[in-house]
C-alpha cells in the first residue's frame, strides 16, 4: 500500500508572533477548523521542500525558495507520511486568500493557546516550530 505523501508548513513573522493559517473546507475531518497551510506531495515534485514551497505559494500567493522551508516534523500513520515545515519571513503579511480556502494571519500565542477552532496537534506542532533547541527531524508514528 502506497502511503499518502503530505506536506505542512508554518510561517511565522521573523520574530515569530504571527503565523500564516488557513481555514479548511476539506477534507471533512478539517472542516471549520484551522490549521498550516500545505497539500499533497505530487509526482512532478522535487522533493517534500519543493511541494511545501508550490503549495504555500498556491493558497497563499507568497513565493518562497524550496530551501527557505526546515523540516522539523516527519508524522507517519497507516496510510500517510506528513513532513511539517517551518519558515521565518516578514512575507507572511503578503499572504492572501487564493483559493475557496481562506487565509488569515493571526497571532503565534492565541493559536498555541486554541483561541481559534485549530486541529488538534498545532497547539504542539507550533510551538515545536518556535523551539530553538529542535534541530533535527523529529519522527512521530501514529498507530
Amino acid at each position: 500500500m502506497n502511503k499518502k505523501q503530505m506536506v505542512l508548513g508554518f510561517m511565522f513573522s521573523e520574530n515569530g508572533r504571527s503565523v500564516a493559517l488557513i481555514y479548511k473546507l476539506r477534507p471533512t475531518w478539517q472542516k471549520d477548523k484551522i490549521n498550516g497551510i500545505g497539500g499533497k506531495v505530487e509526482t512532478f515534485d522535487k522533493g517534500y521542500n519543493h511541494a511545501m514551497s508550490r503549495e504555500f505559494r498556491e493558497e497563499t500567493g507568497v513565493s518562497t525558495k524550496p530551501e527557505d522551508w526546515t523540516a522539523y516534523c516527519h508524522l507517519t500513520g497507516e496510510d500517510f507520511e506528513l513532513r511539517v515545515f517551518k519558515c521565518f519571513s516578514d512575507k507572511v503579511y503578503d499572504a492572501e486568500t487564493q483559493t475557496n480556502e481562506q487565509v488569515d494571519i493571526i497571532k503565534t500565542s492565541w493559536a498555541i493557546r486554541g483561541e481559534y477552532r485549530i486541529i488538534y496537534n498545532l497547539r504542539w506542532l507550533i510551538p515545536m516550530a518556535l523551539d530553538p533547541n529542535i534541530n533535527k527531524l523529529i519522527n512521530i508514528e501514529y498507530d
